[in-house]
């Protein structure tokens, strides 16, 4: 499915034809339910701010990212349930803090894939789904580009088969003076770099270089009238990647090697009153693919490969036991953390093998059988199982986990025109080194487990034409969730017992008539989670039943026009019901309702977008206005109380924000 809002933008416009994947057959996937857009489209989409990998966000399947988030939930998996790939690099996210800007600039993206449930055996580590973001090769010219918004500030140079660039944040020059204070509405100071290269080999074959770094710091605050009452957390967070991809094509055999080294870190200062939380993290890791697929016969192609990744997380932390809340935790923006604190410091290894065999098998023209199969044993190395003195050694633990995870596609094409598919499979992913502490978490955490399900059919009747319905189910074991008890045992903050499930429905349809192109998805979808099997269902904290995305684009020569409407049920929160008074601590304590048992009101927004752009014998001109919540709708984002939980408000997200951008290339 691709999602093409408007035709590209030419001098001379190319006709509708050239730009769509698929013209009067359905096109071909690699996975089943993937989604692929191509960077030059995504980057049009209304409500991005010519920002493509952001154009993720209004896929079918992917709930709506809260205001000052930064994460991806799709199909019902929490955002560190999702793997993010720039090419074959694992990397942590795909947005900077506050997600108002990716990480990577439009010129890079050549496509984004979004595989959003039972992806092939070549994929894992992760519960959910898989995005994807390829990166463009660079021009075999020299020349380079300028563009400015209100988000920043971007400038590229060009050689021959290398790119280089960076990106300096304005927010807090051009949104920062207006925003006001808010624990929801980050405004981070943020920068990136990147550098791209690609070179033909003597022998043939096609070296890939990339190199990015990403940096953020970003303060929150929700504005209190006593000092002791105030909240406020300060967080610096980046990351480093350099990665190689090395591409063998001899005849019917394709051969990709690669590899890959980072450096992620984080620190978090949170105060709530006089309860503090410092929170330091370093990451070091690298890691290797190796693939080769081969068609041997027309009925049969075979892949196969290696995925190795190793990692070392060292964590630092003191402060309070209860933050930061955790998704199950009934809580509230400013609410005490209790009494209980720690400190610790900790050092978790991690390193996994996994091999992969896959096969497509075409008995009939009309019929293809996807069998595949990962195997993967994973390495957990721990310095500490039990929490020690400064005077005492510590005692660490080795721990191996193998997977085996059987996955299945299946696809059969009665005629060019329609395509039935079905596919599932089991997925598992390693505990968060995070979470592995034994003073705020535990070191005997299992590695979680999924089974994913879905069956889907997409058909093109008319030219210019493509409808498509999927349902699709998880389910979910061994969560890393709070114990039952209050005062929990040493070293058994966490427990391996949570469970989770998810059922829905998506469909999309898009149609084509000229300059006009239209797009509408509408997801339904009902994700659950409880603590033990003993407990009952409730709502998944990032759960939205209804989401509905709905485009109309227009494009004519140089000009482009298009708008947006985006509807999506408001995520749950557990109502505060009455509060006691804490003698000691000097302040309120909320009871709560049922939980999750209230929600937000509905999510509306339109966004509108007007483009220009001009091709002279000197360089290329592009100006636009991309306006976010054009009619200013106040939306809900969160629910606060007064201290006494005698009151209760809402915090409301982005007003209306115009972004009007410019950039000049050669």
């Amino acid at each position: 499915m691709i999602w093409a809002v408007a035709t590209a933008l030419a001098q001379e416009p190319a006709p509708i034809e050239e730009i769509v994947v698929e013209a009067d057959a359905v096109a071909p996937r690699d996975d089943v339910a993937e989604q692929v857009l191509e960077g030059d489209v995504a980057a049009r989409i209304p409500g991005v701010q010519g920002d493509a990998v952001k154009a993720v966000q209004v896929l079918g399947g992917v709930a709506r990212t809260p205001t000052g988030g930064d994460g991806l939930a799709i199909w019902g998996a929490a955002p560190a349930e999702t793997r993010l790939y720039i090419d074959d690099v694992p990397v942590p996210r795909l947005f900077h803090r506050g997600g108002l800007r990716s990480v990577l600039p439009t010129p890079l993206v050549e496509r984004l894939t979004v595989v959003p449930g039972a992806p092939g055996p070549r994929y894992g580590r992760g519960l959910g789904g898989v995005v994807q973001v390829r990166t463009a090769a660079p021009e075999p010219s020299w020349g380079g580009s300028v563009a400015v918004d209100p988000i920043d500030a971007a400038a590229t140079l060009r050689a021959p088969g290398l790119q280089v660039g960076g990106r300096t944040g304005l927010l807090p020059h051009t949104l920062g003076p207006w925003v006001p204070e808010s624990a929801v509405l980050p405004v981070p100071e943020s920068w990136d770099a990147h550098a791209r290269g690609r070179v033909e080999l003597p022998n043939g074959d096609t070296l890939s270089l990339l190199v990015l770094a990403v940096d953020d710091q970003v303060e929150r605050r929700l504005p209190a009238v006593l000092p002791d009452d105030r909240f406020v957390e300060r967080s610096r967070s980046g990351f480093g990647r350099v990665g190689a991809r090395v591409e063998r094509f001899e005849g019917d055999v394709v051969t990709v090697s690669s590899g890959w080294v980072g450096v992620d870190g984080a620190g978090t200062q949170l105060a709530l009153g006089d309860a503090k939380v410092r929170e330091q993290t370093r990451v070091t890791a690298g890691g290797i693919l190796l693939s080769q697929e081969r068609t041997l016969t027309d009925a049969v192609t075979v892949s196969l490969g290696l995925d190795g990744q190793v990692g070392r997380t060292r964590i630092d932390r003191r402060g309070a036991l209860s933050l930061p809340a955790r998704e199950g935790d009934r809580q509230v923006l400013g609410q005490g953390p209790g009494d209980r604190v720690g400190v610790d410091t900790w050092t978790v290894r991690q390193a996994a093998l996994g091999s992969f065999v896959g096969a497509a098998l075409r008995p009939v023209p009309s019929l293809t059988l996807e069998p595949g199969l990962r195997f993967e044993p994973t390495m957990l190395d721990g310095d500490r199982v039990l929490p020690v003195r400064p005077t005492e050694p510590p005692v660490g633990y080795t721990e191996l986990a193998i997977f085996t995870d059987p996955r299945l596609q299946l696809s059969a094409e009665p005629s060019q025109r329609l395509r039935i598919y079905a596919a599932g499979g089991r997925v598992h992913q390693p505990p968060d080194p995070a979470d592995l502490s034994p003073v705020f978490g535990s070191p005997v955490l299992r590695p979680s487990r999924a089974w994913h399900a879905l069956a889907g059919v997409v058909a093109r009747p008319l030219s210019g034409l493509t409808a498509e319905v999927v349902g699709f189910g998880t389910s979910l074991r061994d969560l890393a969730v709070r114990p039952e008890s209050p005062t929990p045992p040493t070293a058994a903050l966490l427990a391996s017992r949570g469970e989770g499930r998810t059922l829905g429905a998506q469909g999309t349809l898009r149609a084509t008539a000229g300059a006009l192109e239209t797009f509408v998805t509408y997801t339904w979808m009902r994700a659950e989670r409880r603590a033990s099997g003993r407990d009952p269902w409730r709502l998944f904290d990032r759960d939205q039943t209804h989401g509905l995305q709905a485009a109309l684009g227009w494009t004519r020569r140089r000009w482009e026009l298009g708008t947006r409407l985006g509807l999506a049920s408001g995520l749950p929160y557990t109502p505060v019901v009455d509060a006691v008074f804490d003698a000691r601590g000097q302040r309120f304590d909320p009871l709560f309702g049922p939980y999750n048992a209230e929600r937000l009101p509905l999510y509306v927004a339109v966004a509108v977008r007007a483009a220009w752009m001009r091709d002279t014998a000197w360089g290329r001109y592009r100006a636009w206005v991309d306006v976010q919540n054009a009619t200013n709708q106040a939306n809900p984002e969160a629910v606060f109380y007064t201290a006494d939980y005698g009151r209760e408000g809402l915090v409301r997200g982005l007003p209306i924000l115009p972004v009007i951008g410019l950039e000049v290339a050669r």
